[in-house]
């Protein structure tokens, strides 16, 4: 009571020393116990050292303005005035421990403590003294042993920052770094017990004279980063690795550098409008799972937002897409996004792309147009073709996740590090399961397509046969079920077969391989009676026998495709299907163009007895003259165009 008597001159005391630069150590006293009188001592011995550290950095400040080669005398008093307050509370510092273990104060520290029931650590994470201090420690130690490592990285650092500044008293405990584990009652918690055990119970963390808020599997952001090139109009995504959190969870919080306070978005992704360029932009994220708030991550952009390429090839066509389809209806995207892997790869660029600035080939450059794309066609269903296994993972799951979509990826093996993907809207569809299918592993190795094995081994000699069957061309095989009518389901069957020109014999074995996979799956699940949509870059135009066999249920034995060019050998098979395919996107001139080629290539085909095409949205216009250079460019991102096509899903009606 009878300091807090002096409340009233705390501000004049204050404003005082602001303005003559001069505080006497009794005022100083008279300050710092008026504090006191309302403070458990833990959380009081936390902010007089940091009202010290404050209070030596204004002293600090005034003699650099001042030109003083020398702190005032005043100054000498800090240390004696904060020893005596020391001395005062530690001894009694032990009586409040347990009432604040047993408190939920937001003014302590944390300490963040993941202990994951499936990893074999114990990780800890605090800072301590302006040092962030990470430990990962077994689960069978015992807490004793992880404590006393605390202790010793805790004293290194003391000892070290008392070297460089030759203060005295940093810490009234000299060099001996205490540390204890209090559960929710205040009781310390035993030491004998293993990590796994002693964390699971722990609530707070004592380390000298700080007390820290201890939280228990908190979520995390792993790691954070944006993209290196930034253009108005495009979407800016993060690249963020969650951890114990939901993406459409956490908080984000966008900012230009120069106005730190100012929030321009708290949406996932942001879009930089003309008043950015030139900026740079700021993210922060908040992990949060439930009533759980993990440590705020940040990143910036490391160039500034630059003027974008102006209309790209597909914007007409997003005006036509801002509306999202009915229940009963499924927008279909097929679209190869041309992978890095092939657009950098050797001498690709100069073979395939001779026309095509290396800039725009850049997967920094092509991400922001693909992702602008692929968010403006408000889908449904998103077939992707030559994605890499890394822009998966890093770019387009957790950018879609954020709009609502979920993926699965397809991959070709450790020595192909690309696939097929496909994304699935949430709210429309239910992944129940998947049939994935690597085609010339099943044609060479399963009885059921003994006789297409046969045909590979009589038109192809020895030593093509065995590169053909190195070939990693995947059926990616998704089976989902409707949210609005559980007992509709569907099968999405993704693929991008064999390219090379003279090859058109291996497409249709694969294409044979694929359609017999495709019926098994939909025998097999007969009582879900799934309808089809396959989708893909089939690498055979409309005049192919790939296109026919698809789309007439059949394929003679003397078709030409069955004989390899510059040859008169033909082992071709009569091929037949019973899926009722039928192309929902037509053929276009062209689904693929590069400097020598202009083809139709690409294609979605649907189950004709469940489905009904509702729209299917024209291609972009490209002027001859772009054309004629190859695609990408500047305004296209792939080497292909998307096919886009809204689908009466008619097992919905019934």
């Amino acid at each position: 009571a009878e300091y807090m008597g002096k409340a009233s001159e705390l501000k004049s005391i204050v404003s005082g020393s602001l303005t003559n630069h001069h505080v006497s150590t009794s005022q100083l006293e008279d300050c710092l116990f008026v504090v006191m009188s309302s403070l458990p001592v833990p959380v009081l011995l936390h902010r007089i050292t940091k009202s010290f550290k404050l209070y030596t950095n204004l002293y600090s400040s005034l003699a650099r303005r001042n030109k003083h080669r020398y702190l005032p005398p005043n100054y000498r008093n800090i240390n004696v005035v904060k020893s005596k307050i020391f001395n005062y509370l530690l001894p009694i510092n032990q009586f409040y421990l347990s009432t604040m273990a047993t408190s939920e104060s937001e003014e302590l520290p944390i300490v963040y403590v993941n202990n994951i029931d499936d990893e074999e650590f114990v990780k800890i994470s605090f800072n301590f003294m302006n040092k962030q201090f990470n430990l990962r420690r077994s689960k069978s130690e015992l807490l004793s042993e992880c404590l006393e490592r605390l202790r010793s990285n805790v004293t290194k650092k003391v000892t070290k920052k008392k070297q460089k500044n030759k203060l005295e008293n940093i810490d009234s405990t000299g060099n001996s770094v205490v540390t204890q584990l209090f559960n929710d009652i205040g009781e310390l918690i035993n030491e004998k017990l293993s990590n796994n055990e002693a964390w699971e119970l722990s609530r707070k963390l004592q380390i000298n004279n700080i007390i820290y808020n201890i939280i228990l599997n908190a979520p995390e952001i792993i790691d954070l980063s944006l993209p290196k090139l930034s253009m108005v109009g495009f979407p800016i995504s993060p690249q963020i690795i969650y951890h114990l959190c939901e993406p459409s969870e956490c908080r984000y919080s966008w900012f230009k550098l120069n106005s730190p306070h100012s929030i321009i978005s708290t949406d996932p992704i942001y879009i930089p409008t003309l008043d950015d360029i030139g900026s740079i932009i700021q993210l922060t994220v908040q992990p949060i799972r439930g009533d759980l708030i993990g440590r705020e991550s940040s990143t910036q952009l490391s160039n500034p937002v630059e003027v974008g390429p102006g209309v790209c090839s597909f914007d007409e066509r997003l005006l036509y897409t801002e509306r999202h389809t009915d229940s009963n209806e499924l927008r279909v995207i097929s679209y190869n996004i041309l992978a890095d892997l092939y657009a950098n790869k050797g001498d690709a660029a100069t073979r395939f792309y001779p026309n095509t600035p290396q800039c725009y080939l850049d997967i920094s450059y092509r991400s922001l147009l693909l992702l602008k794309e692929l968010i403006g066609y408000n889908a449904d269903v998103i077939c992707l073709q030559e994605t890499d296994t890394s822009f998966f993972r890093k770019v387009l799951q957790p950018t879609l996740i954020t709009r609502g979509f979920n993926g699965v990826f397809c991959g070709k093996g450790v020595h192909r590090q690309e696939g097929e993907a496909i994304f699935y809207r949430n709210s429309k569809l239910i992944l129940k399961s998947s049939h994935d299918l690597i085609i010339m592993k099943s044609l060479l190795e399963d009885d059921e397509n003994v006789d297409l094995k046969e045909s590979l081994n009589s038109t192809w000699d020895s030593e093509n046969c065995d590169f053909l069957s190195q070939r990693p061309t995947v059926l990616q095989c998704a089976l989902f079920q409707s949210v609005t009518n559980p007992k509709c389901h569907l099968l999405i069957a993704n693929t991008h077969l064999y390219f090379a020109p003279k090859a058109a014999s291996v497409r249709l074995l694969q294409i044979a391989v694929a359609l017999r996979h495709i019926n098994k799956i939909i025998r097999e699940r007969c009582q879900d009676n799934p309808d089809l949509i396959l989708t893909g870059d089939f690498n055979s135009t409309p005049r192919s026998a790939v296109y026919s066999y698809l789309t007439n249920n059949y394929i003679s034995a003397d078709h030409s495709d069955w004989v390899i060019e510059g040859s008169q050998v033909s082992h071709g098979l009569d091929l037949t299907h019973p899926l009722p395919l039928v192309n929902a996107t037509g053929t276009p001139p062209f689904t693929h163009a590069v400097t020598y080629f202009r083809e139709c290539l690409d294609y979605i085909l649907v189950d004709n007895n469940a489905f009904s095409v509702s729209r299917c949205f024209d291609l972009p216009d490209i002027s001859d003259e772009l054309i004629k250079r190859g695609l990408p460019n500047a305004f296209t991102p792939s080497d292909h165009l998307s096919l886009v096509v809204d689908l009466n899903w008619n097992s919905l009606l019934q």
